[in-house]
């Protein structure tokens, strides 16, 4: 999503299937929620109903553990649903699983480059890309800038 600084007006724009929707934690959950990255806040808790929010933080999970070649099938064994049956929930929130893994991965990769601490070279092989090159190829796709000068906007 496009973000902008010093705006008269503060917004998040969400789908409507999420508004409704409660955000509720256990004693045995709250630990590992609050102690999650600032990402997980966007996202709905692991027994939410809507698939595309669960396979995001399994796929989250994933990629920060350097799993980045996570499939469908691999998710689908995890939820203990057939592949078919993930796909088609999925379409039904009019997404898909390469969406969403490309999804994660952007926001991964804005993460820590809002975090300044890498560099470039790193946060692609953490978000799963064997050539820097291609990470910004990707990464400029995503955002319209490349990672460099999308930290430098960032920062001033």
């Amino acid at each position: 999503a496009p973000i902008s600084f010093n705006q008269d007006i503060a917004s998040i724009r969400f789908a409507k299937r999420y508004a409704d929707a409660s955000i509720t934690q256990t004693p045995e959950t709250l630990d590992e929620y609050l102690q999650g990255n600032n990402l997980s806040l966007l996202y709905q808790p692991k027994n939410y109903r809507v698939i595309s929010d669960q396979v995001r933080q399994w796929l989250e999970r994933n990629i920060k553990q350097g799993n980045y070649r996570a499939t469908l099938k691999q998710a689908s064994e995890h939820f203990k649903l057939s592949q078919q049956v993930m796909h088609r929930r999925l379409m039904a929130e009019n997404l898909s699983f390469k969406e969403i893994k490309m999804q994660t991965r952007r926001d991964i990769a804005i993460k820590l480059l809002f975090e300044g601490e890498l560099k470039i070279e790193e946060i692609a092989i953490r978000v799963g890309f064997s050539e820097p090159s291609a990470f910004i190829r990707a990464f400029k796709s995503w955002t319209g800038k490349t990672p460099r000068s999308y930290r430098q906007s960032k920062q001033a």
